[in-house]
């Protein structure tokens, strides 16, 4: 059941470029007959057949480029030493009372582990004969995240609807105290699924989030309003999932005249800092801002947008569906960072606690969103 996806994905562009191996065999030989019966005189069928046959071999060359793409996708074998690594950027997101329970190395079968290598796509296809949900949900979390980011380096577009399935169970079939869930300061309901921070250059942060109006009972929605414009530090990127998220940028620049708008600086309670659990306080820095917003866009299911390290933006949703969107998120440094990021608020407040709502039950919603999905 959880490795249907992938191996589907897989069977059918093996279907279909065999279908058109066999048109291309097909017409190679038509070819050499038109060949022939040009050199006896009969010419005529040769212009529009050539024409024909120049489209259909450069078609089959891109599919050609296209199957091979897919097939390393979805083909990964990793090395030891990088499983490892990856392995712990998917456990240190599940919450700290389960730890105990996650898979080491050491617990992947020998069957699809060699003596420096381990074989991902053996891994899905036998994860139905494993009864742990631990290691089933890690397991499902990790082929997940690694399509995505071979998605991310290729510049290929992600198989959306197969990832959330993936990711979907790795939530579903565990006990609720398992997953780390929380509201933070945008208002969103935020699951993380894999953060690499040990080399600041190459931080790589996936999380999963979720708007939901049954989730505005655990906002402060003028807080939230009021601290919605901010930046970011790394280079972001968004996969929507489901419903309509609108995202707006602005110009920010310093003003010599008061303004409404005030610049903050984050503060960040480090006793906290676990992942998705740290508090922090917006502290107004005393230089008024001019804020102009430059640009409002829409992203529907399947698509995605970027913001770049230090660009001020904000997200929200569209009213309707009852306000039900969700997102793939992902911080990445290699493609920009910046020292810093800000938030911007008005002028007239010195600071503001912005605490994060924990322990949120993401079952039901999670639910719901694979209905629509």
């Amino acid at each position: 059941m959880a490795s249907r996806p992938i191996t589907e994905i897989h069977e059918q562009i093996n279907k279909v470029f065999n279908n058109i191996r066999k048109e291309w065999f097909t017409l190679k030989d038509r070819y050499s007959y038109y060949k022939m019966k040009a050199t006896m005189g009969s010419l005529f069928y040769i212009p529009t057949f050539i024409g024909k046959f120049i489209l259909i071999q450069l078609l089959c060359k891109v599919l050609l480029i296209v199957h091979i793409s897919v097939t390393r996708i979805f083909s990964h074998i990793m090395d030891l030493k990088s499983f490892e690594t990856f392995l712990d950027s998917i456990n240190r997101c599940y919450a700290k009372e389960v730890t105990n329970d996650l898979p080491k190395l050491t617990d992947f079968p020998s069957d699809i582990v060699s003596s420096d290598t381990i074989n991902l796509t053996k891994l899905a296809e036998t994860l139905n004969n494993h009864k742990n949900i631990f290691f089933k949900s890690v397991s499902l979390r990790l082929i997940a995240i690694k399509n995505l980011q071979e998605c991310r380096e290729k510049g290929l577009k992600p198989e959306l609807k197969l990832i959330w399935k993936l990711i979907c169970d790795s939530i579903s079939i565990l006990p609720s105290e398992a997953v780390v869930s929380s509201i933070g300061s945008q208002g969103f309901l935020s699951i993380p699924l894999y953060k690499y921070d040990k080399e600041p250059e190459m931080f790589d942060f996936f999380r999963l989030h979720i708007w939901d109006k049954s989730l505005e009972k655990h906002i402060n929605i003028k807080t939230r309003d009021d601290f919605s414009i901010h930046t970011h530090s790394f280079y972001a990127e968004s996969w929507i999932l489901c419903g309509r998220i609108i995202n707006e940028r602005f110009a920010v620049k310093h003003s010599p005249e008061p303004t409404d708008y005030s610049i903050f600086n984050i503060e960040y309670n480090k006793t906290l800092n676990e992942i998705n659990k740290h508090t922090s306080t917006a502290r107004n820095a005393k230089q008024f801002m001019e804020c102009k917003q430059i640009s409002t866009e829409q992203y529907l299911q399947g698509g995605n947008y970027v913001i770049e390290a230090g660009d001020y933006h904000k997200s929200s949703v569209d009213a309707g569906n009852d306000g039900v969107a969700a997102t793939l998120f992902n911080f990445y440094a290699p493609k920009g960072r910046v020292e810093h990021s800000f938030v911007i608020g008005p002028s007239n407040i010195k600071n503001s606690e912005i605490n994060r709502t924990e322990n949120i039950d993401p079952k039901d919603v999670i639910r719901r969103i694979d209905e629509i999905i």
